[in-house]
C-alpha cells in the first residue's frame, strides 16, 4: 500500500483513510483588508464525516483554533501553519483520535505545550516558530514520535532525563 498525500502536503509515513478527502482553503486576495476566521467544522456535516486532511496554510487566520474541530473524528492531518493564531496551545488537537500529523509552525501561539501531546500516537509534530515558553516535559524523551520540530520557541530549563537515558545505549557501544 503506498501512502497517499494531500495536495497541501509534502510527505507522510502512514496512509490516510482511502475513502476520505482533503480540504484545502486558499489564501484571501492580497488586497483584502479583513482578517478571516478559521472555518468551523460545524458548518458542514460532510466535512465532519469525510475530511481526513485539513490544510489551512497562509490564510491569515487569527485568534484561536475553534473548539468545534474536535468533531473532526477522522482527521489524519491538521495543517494550520503560517497563520496568525495567537492563543495558547490548542488543546482541541488532543481530542482528535486519528491525528498523525500536527503542523502549527509560523504562528504566534504562546504559553506551554501540554505534556499529553508527546504521549499521542503521532508521526510528526511541527510547532516551530511560535512563542511557546515552557520547560520540556519529562515524558518528552519517552515519545515514539519520529519527527518533532521545536525550533525557534522560547524553551528553557534542563534537557529532560528521559532524553538523556535514550542516549546512553548509543554511546555505550
Amino acid at each position: 500500500m503506498t501512502p497517499r498525500s494531500a495536495s497541501c502536503r509534502g510527505r507522510n509515513s502512514r496512509s490516510p483513510p482511502r475513502t476520505h478527502c482533503s480540504v484545502t482553503t486558499t489564501s484571501p486576495p492580497r488586497t483584502s483588508t479583513s482578517i478571516p476566521s478559521p472555518p468551523s467544522p460545524s458548518t458542514s456535516s460532510r466535512l465532519n464525516r469525510f475530511a481526513s486532511h485539513l490544510c489551512e496554510r497562509f490564510n491569515r487566520f487569527c485568534g484561536n483554533v475553534p473548539k468545534k474541530f474536535k468533531n473532526l473524528k477522522i482527521l489524519f492531518e491538521l495543517d494550520i501553519n503560517n497563520n496568525r493564531f495567537a492563543d495558547i496551545f490548542p488543546c482541541v488537537v488532543l481530542q482528535l483520535p486519528q491525528l498523525k500529523f500536527l503542523h502549527l509552525w509560523f504562528n504566534k501561539f504562546k504559553g506551554g505545550v501540554l505534556r499529553e501531546l508527546f504521549d499521542k500516537d503521532l508521526d510528526g509534530i511541527f510547532i516551530n516558530h511560535n512563542s511557546f515558553v515552557f520547560d520540556q516535559p519529562n515524558n518528552f524523551g519517552n515519545s515514539r514520535i519520529p519527527m518533532i520540530v521545536l525550533a525557534n520557541n522560547k524553551f528553557h530549563g534542563c534537557v529532560p532525563t528521559s532524553i538523556l537515558l535514550k542516549l546512553v545505549p548509543i554511546w555505550s557501544n
